[in-house]
């Protein structure tokens, strides 16, 4: 189940307010509407001027249309699911969830609860849910006839969102009809042949693509709707249509088969390109001409790029814009939420995330992975006695964070481990492995994906407790503070605690002992490897409010690592493992790898990389 959702700005949904509060009174005079023996009266729905012929027709109850509300997902081209075990709706298109629950006055909008009038109520099997919060929730224009009973519904005109690719500007089109978006150049227009084509015609260019979908059974796929898609263009054209290449492509999260052509029309050579995307039993294709002499190798580019931007809004989440989305996980497992989380809340810095999940499950724990950009941190919250509690924190300053839950389940190897099976793994394989691991969750262990606004200007990923770097621990700040009690400043604090490791930890060379030792590990031990004196400076560092960041350099086939301290604006370099190894007095000779010169030091090295510890 993939899909998402979108928040209102306050001018937005201010908008919607109004609205609630036209159709609230529109539908006052339904009040009154008579009945007999205390049932409802019917009432009728239009979309797109089409009646909706639901199984069951639609009630006022109390002043409200109540509808069924999987009936008018389906007819909406709205992905519904039905959680048989909480009674609950869901409907998703256009990264707008919506939720409700029977018997409940609390519905969700893109994780926001809204008050309903009226709860949704099961009738012979049929959950009917308020017409007017499905209209709220997509946005839809409607005329209430409350003579009749009769409510008029569509989809409000497109309103373009622009995006720039390269030097070029693009405007995001939507067919609400088949339920699909993409973008195309800001100065293309549709034409108005019966078709659904775009593009533009004039003395210095020629650009023309039909789009067109195709609903079909399970017996098709994209091999067979192309050769029925050639079949057609030999009709028509006979020897002035030339195939060329086929290849497969995946553009975005969809996967389409990709056929190249060149066609005589009017004297004159296109090339043509045809794409067949086939999801959910509906081919979508798109059949892309233009003229080479007037676009030479742009416009395969031009095409390329409106592909890449392809999305089919009831299987697809934009996360550049908001969203909020429940996956099936989250109902199999019952986990339930004792905040409130919704689509682009406002946060400064931390979002309390406790709750609640089926003790009877084999889940561990909750892996949370926050990102914003193309910057990932991973986040690991435990799972006791049921319940889990943390404050997650937005790492990477001002702006829109992604947040994605993933279920630790016990069958799934823990990352902070390799297997005892696993023998021959070099210190920077295993690091490999762990790098790979963390950015490699399984998408079939999803549960729940939001975003948030973070206000706060501090940038704290280095500053943050991690899988690790685990300094939240009580021992760790009795540690970092007995060291540094009679320290004032950062650097103080920073060469003190180095200082302190160097003088009570050895440097272990073993390469591999099945386990990578953590911030908290490391105070029980006496000697660590590289890594591990590196985890143990950093976790105490950041106990103290320090950032530090653990970083490899590679030299060939080896590695080295260190540790780097953000002090009065800048990052010193601060190498445990060299002052060890080679230094035999700290006292007689002082401290010869503390605050070394970044530059010098970074140049010894082919590839400097930071560590996601």
């Amino acid at each position: 189940m993939k899909r998402k959702l979108l928040v209102l700005s306050i001018s937005v949904y201010a908008l919607l307010i109004l609205a609630s509060l036209t159709f609230a009174q529109a539908a006052q005079n339904t009040k009154n509407t008579p009945t007999m023996g205390g049932t409802p009266c019917y009432a009728t729905v239009n979309f797109d001027d089409r009646p909706i012929n639901f199984s069951q027709p639609p009630l006022v109850m109390n002043g409200a249309i109540m509808v069924s509300g999987k009936e008018m997902f389906d007819a909406m081209g709205i992905q519904v699911y039905w959680m048989d075990k909480t009674q609950e709706l869901i409907g998703y298109r256009d990264n707008v969830f919506v939720k409700f629950k029977e018997g409940s006055t609390t519905a969700y909008i893109n994780g926001k609860s809204v008050s309903l009038d009226v709860a949704p109520t099961l009738r012979k099997g049929t959950l009917f849910v308020p017409a007017e919060t499905i209209i709220r929730a997509y946005e839809l224009n409607y005329t209430l006839d409350s003579t009749f009973n009769s409510l008029s519904l569509e989809y409000r005109d497109n309103v373009y969102q622009y995006r720039k690719f390269g030097f070029k500007q693009f405007k995001k089109v939507s067919t609400t009809n088949w339920g699909i978006s993409f973008f195309i150049p800001e100065y293309w227009e549709r034409t108005n042949n019966g078709t659904v084509n775009f593009g533009a015609k004039n003395d210095y260019e020629y650009y023309l693509m039909t789009i067109s979908a195709l609903p079909l059974d399970d017996s098709f796929n994209r091999s067979i709707i192309l050769k029925s898609q050639l079949n057609n263009f030999q009709i028509e054209y006979g020897d002035q249509f030339i195939k060329g290449e086929t290849y497969s492509h995946k553009y975005g999260e969809f996967q389409a088969t990709v056929q190249e052509y060149s066609l005589m029309e009017d004297d004159k050579e296109l090339k043509g390109i045809l794409y067949i995307f086939f999801e959910n039993n509906i081919a979508y294709i798109f059949n892309a001409t233009y003229d080479p002499t007037l676009a030479s190798s742009e416009g395969a580019q031009i095409y390329d790029t409106i592909m890449s931007t392809f999305q089919i809004s009831k299987l697809t989440v934009d996360e550049a814009t908001e969203y909020y989305l429940e996956l099936n996980n989250f109902f199999d497992y019952n986990m339930h939420l004792d905040e409130e989380l919704y689509s682009n809340m406002v946060v400064d810095g931390h979002i309390p995330f406790s709750g609640t999940i089926d003790e009877s499950t084999n889940v561990k724990g909750l892996n949370i992975l926050i990102s914003k950009d193309n910057q990932t941190t991973e986040y690991y919250v435990p799972i006791i006695s049921g319940h889990y509690d943390a404050e997650l924190p937005l790492p990477y300053s001002f702006g829109m964070h992604n947040i994605k839950v993933y279920l630790d389940l016990n069958e799934v190897q823990d990352t902070a481990t390799l297997g005892d099976e696993v023998t021959n793994l070099t210190l920077d394989q295993q690091i490999d492995e762990e790098i790979n691991d963390a950015s490699q969750l399984d998408p079939k262990t999803l549960a729940l994906e939001w975003s948030a606004i973070n206000i706060s200007t501090d940038d704290i990923q280095h500053l943050i407790s991690s899988q690790y770097v685990n300094y939240d621990n009580p021992a760790v700040y009795s540690m970092a503070n007995s060291i540094t009690y009679n320290l004032t400043s950062d650097y103080a604090k920073a060469r003190g605690i180095y200082d302190y490791i160097c003088n009570h930890y050895e440097y272990s060379k073993l390469e591999f002992d099945n386990t990578i030792s953590t911030t908290q590990d490391m105070l029980s031990q006496p000697s660590g490897n590289e890594v591990e004196l590196s985890n143990l400076y950093a976790g105490l560092l950041r106990a103290l409010n320090i950032p530090a960041k653990i970083m490899r350099g590679n030299i060939g086939d080896t590695s080295h690592y260190w540790v780097e301290v953000y002090i009065n604006g800048n990052w010193i370099v601060s190498d445990l493992a060299w002052e060890i190894q080679n230094n035999d007095d700290f006292q007689k000779n002082g401290l010869k790898y503390f605050n070394l010169n970044k530059a010098g030091h970074y140049s010894q090295y082919d590839k400097i990389e930071l560590l996601p510890f």
